[in-house]
């Protein structure tokens, strides 16, 4: 039955008067909530769910149906709810890409079907994301770009602060695990840094990192978490890696971390130890203003008897590294210099350690007891003759001492093939009539000297051949010792070192 054209009329009147309030009130109600901070805790909840991190987020602004800007955000620290990383402004985008491998190495592709399941960027209350969850053909991955972030460190010790920052990485990996399967970029264009600072740095840190980019994505039968950075005053090739790979097995997860700063064409530019120490443990044992280049690879694996962590050294630099501050925790007798280390490669851990490498120390002192143990131990030859009986200082100081290491299951090797004559080990020339110039030389090359004999002439008179410390079981724990001499002495017959060739 057809209506009556006045009934129509007053039908379409109605429906536009009931229509366009709650239309509009929607709407108003829609953007009120986008920019409430409740809205902004709903976000919080999805970046952690998808990538680990622990975000407080001021506020949100919706850029695109695919971005999101989130303003004044902090990273806080998983344990203690306190910041760590603060950025103005964070972009939360999906990427549309076929070409994933490019970024993520080895991916493994998440397409179910003809398609793949990606979440919605837009929270339940925005739109029709409520009713109706987002499906995408387009394969792609998730982008956090943080134009200008803060590093704040200076309250925490480099100890504490590598501490956290490992906590966030591995709880970063072990919560991406949980989630779904799209890959996750964190690309931050500068970093300044705020770092702990005891008033004791010779040369000052970078106050910033110009670039960093981290991706969280699955591989294999592992999930992978690589970053790369760049510190000021270095080309764009010039760029220093950062990894860790996790894999569930049924004792627990396996992990392996890598550090790396390595260039292929030209030497790269070294990297203070101590901003490395900020954010992995592994540079703490190296002084102040040294620096570094190279590759450490550490592997975790608790299904290991003994300690669970073997380390793999690939072309490693220190530079410019203070001995005394790096022996004085392993032997009671001071020794004084410069020292630069060159280990071509090494790999140690669980009572197994192999090394080979040279090292120089420039400008050096050694305690006048010391030397005469190397001397007398190693069968070293000191010109000219008489030379040692004519000093009267308690330290022996030296110019430079170069030597090329081979360490193995079997002992050490020391030799110097580069220096003219061959084989000198120490040189110095002469400072006053007290201190005369001196060469000192290492022996025809036997035979491997056992780790404990080695590690013997260090220990002070009276004491076992090893101190037991803290820092000197590390040692213990990683080089294959054998049976240690209770007591040194001087009528023992030290073997004489081996050439390589």
């Amino acid at each position: 039955m057809a209506l009556h054209d006045q009934t129509r009329r007053t039908l379409a009147l109605l429906i536009f008067f009931l229509f366009v309030p709650i239309l509009t009130f929607g709407l108003v109600a829609g953007i009120v909530v986008r920019k409430s901070s409740w809205n902004a805790r709903l976000y919080e909840q999805a970046v952690a769910a998808h990538t680990g991190l622990n975000l407080r987020i001021a506020s949100v602004e919706y850029r695109t149906p695919n971005c999101v800007r989130f303003r004044n955000v902090d990273v806080l620290d998983t344990s203690m709810g306190t910041p760590l990383f603060h950025a103005p402004e964070v972009d939360w985008t999906f990427v549309p890409s076929e070409k994933l491998d490019d970024a993520f190495p080895g991916l493994i592709s998440t397409k179910k079907g003809g398609g793949e399941n990606r979440p919605s960027l837009e929270s339940f209350v925005s739109f029709f994301a409520a009713a109706f969850s987002v499906h995408s053909n387009a394969s792609g991955f998730y982008r956090l770009a943080i134009p200008q972030a803060e590093v704040r460190f200076e309250t925490l010790t480099s100890e504490e602060s590598a501490k956290k920052t490992q906590e966030l990485l591995f709880e970063l990996v072990s919560r991406y695990r949980k989630t779904t399967e799209v890959p996750i970029q964190i690309v931050i264009e500068e970093v300044n840094l705020q770092l702990h600072n005891d008033g004791q740095r010779k040369t000052p840190l970078p106050d910033s990192v110009r670039f960093v980019q981290g991706n969280l994505y699955r591989a294999e039968e592992s999930v992978h978490s690589d970053w790369r950075f760049q510190i000021p005053d270095v080309s764009e090739l010039e760029t220093q890696h950062f990894s860790i790979e996790e894999r569930q097995t049924v004792k627990g997860p396996e992990r392996t971390l890598c550090f790396s700063n390595r260039l292929e064409t030209a030497y790269p530019k070294v990297i203070p130890c101590e901003l490395s120490g900020a954010f992995s443990s592994f540079f703490h044992p190296f002084s102040k203003d040294s620096h570094f280049s190279g590759e450490i690879k550490a592997e975790y694996r608790p299904s290991e008897i003994g300690s669970p962590w073997t380390f793999r050294l690939a072309d490693l630099y220190l530079k410019g590294m203070d001995i005394a501050q790096f022996t004085a925790e392993y032997t009671s007798f001071p020794v004084w210099g410069t020292i630069d280390v060159q280990i071509i490669h090494a790999t140690f851990g669980n009572g197994f350690f192999s090394a080979n490498g040279w090292l120089e120390v420039r400008q050096g002192n050694m305690d006048r007891v010391l030397f005469n143990r190397l001397v007398e131990g190693f069968t070293l030859k000191v010109e000219p003759e008489g030379v040692l009986e004519s000093m009267t200082t308690p330290m022996v100081p030296f110019d430079q001492c170069v030597v090329s290491f081979r360490l193995g299951g079997d002992g050490a090797l020391f030799w110097n093939d580069n220096s003219v004559p061959p084989n000198l080990f120490m040189v110095r020339k002469p400072l006053s009539p007290d201190i005369s110039g001196m060469s000192v030389f290492l022996p025809a090359a036997k035979n491997p000297i056992p780790y404990p004999k080695v590690l013997a002439a260090f220990a002070p008179d009276g004491a076992p051949s090893i101190p037991v410390t803290a820092e000197t079981q590390k040692i213990l724990t990683v080089l294959p010792t054998g049976k240690i001499p209770p007591k040194p002495s001087p009528a023992l017959p030290f073997p004489q070192t081996a050439s390589p060739h």
